[in-house]
C-alpha cells in the first residue's frame, strides 16, 4: 500500500475514534445531567423549607446554631454597685427542648439618651437542660484605675450558647 493511502487510512481511523469517543462522552454527560436534575428535584421536594434543611443538617452533623428561639430565657435579674464594679445577677431558664452550655451573657450599658457607652459579658458554665434554671453573674469593671463610663440604664441578653447533643440512645 502506498504511503499516501496508508496516511489517509490512519487519519480516517483517527477521526473515527475521536468521533466515537466524543459520542460516548456526550452520552455520559447527558446521563449525568439527567441524574443530577432528578436528585435536585427530589432534594427540593424533601427540603422545601430552610427549617427542614437546617433540621436535616443538625441530624447529620449534631450541630445547632444558637438563636433566640432556642428557649433560653432570662427569668430574673437585679444589679448592684460594689466600688468601681457594676454587678448583674440573675437566672436563666431553658424553656426549649435542647440542652445548651457555655451560655454567653452580655450586659449593655446606656447613657440617659439611650446612647450605648459600654458592655461586659460572662459565661454560665455547665449545661442547662430543658426545664432547668441556672444562676448567672456578670461583672462590669475595668482592669485599670479608670471608672466605668457613666450610665443610666442597662440591658441583659443572651448572645450565644453551645448546643450539647443528647447522647442517650
Amino acid at each position: 500500500m502506498p504511503v499516501k493511502e496508508k496516511l489517509k487510512s490512519l487519519i480516517a481511523d483517527f477521526f473515527r475514534k475521536v468521533g466515537s469517543g466524543f459520542v460516548y462522552g456526550l452520552g455520559i454527560a447527558i446521563a449525568l445531567v439527567v441524574v443530577l436534575g432528578i436528585a435536585s428535584a427530589v432534594a427540593s421536594k424533601l427540603y422545601s423549607s430552610k427549617a427542614q434543611e437546617q433540621k436535616f443538617q443538625e441530624q447529620l452533623t449534631g450541630y445547632k446554631a444558637y438563636s433566640t428561639d432556642a428557649g433560653l430565657e432570662i427569668v430574673s435579674h437585679e444589679s448592684r454597685r460594689a466600688g468601681k464594679t457594676f454587678v448583674v445577677i440573675g437566672k436563666v431558664k431553658n424553656r426549649g427542648a435542647d440542652t445548651w452550655q457555655s451560655v454567653n451573657m452580655e450586659v449593655e450599658l446606656f447613657a440617659a439618651n439611650r446612647k450605648f457607652v459600654d458592655n461586659c459579658h460572662d459565661y454560665i458554665s455547665g449545661a442547662i437542660r430543658p426545664g432547668e434554671e441556672k444562676n448567672f453573674k456578670v461583672e462590669c469593671r475595668r482592669c485599670d484605675d479608670a471608672p466605668l463610663p457613666a450610665f443610666k440604664t442597662y440591658e441583659v441578653k443572651i448572645v450565644d450558647a453551645s448546643y450539647q447533643r443528647d447522647m442517650t440512645p
